[in-house]
């Protein structure tokens, strides 16, 4: 039985209607931890100390979240790097 293979995605916009970034520009992806605390939802990237949001809605808190990453990305960019930071999990033994 012979198989089919898929058909290839065709994008609808032209070559020059797709968003391109600047040149120099480039993109990375970062950890945003969102924990809800009342009636507010507080997000916070644990590998860059200091960006944080509060917000009212979870989406709110993301898009927050994201202008703080962008704008300190415009002030500092070498403060996205990390600061030779590591982050795990530990398993802690507790008697009741």
């Amino acid at each position: 039985m012979a198989r089919r293979s898929k058909p290839k995605a065709i994008s609808k916009l032209s070559p020059t209607a797709r968003k391109r970034r600047p040149k120099g520009m480039t993109s990375a992806r970062f950890t945003a931890i969102f924990e809800r605390h009342g009636q507010w939802f507080i997000g916070y990237v644990p590998e860059v100390p200091g960006v944080n949001a509060q917000e009212r809605t979870l989406g709110a808190a993301r898009r927050a979240l994201t202008a703080a990453l962008e704008e300190l990305a415009e002030i500092d960019p070498t403060a996205l790097r990390g600061k030779g930071r590591r982050i795990e999990q530990i398993e802690v033994r507790v008697s009741a």
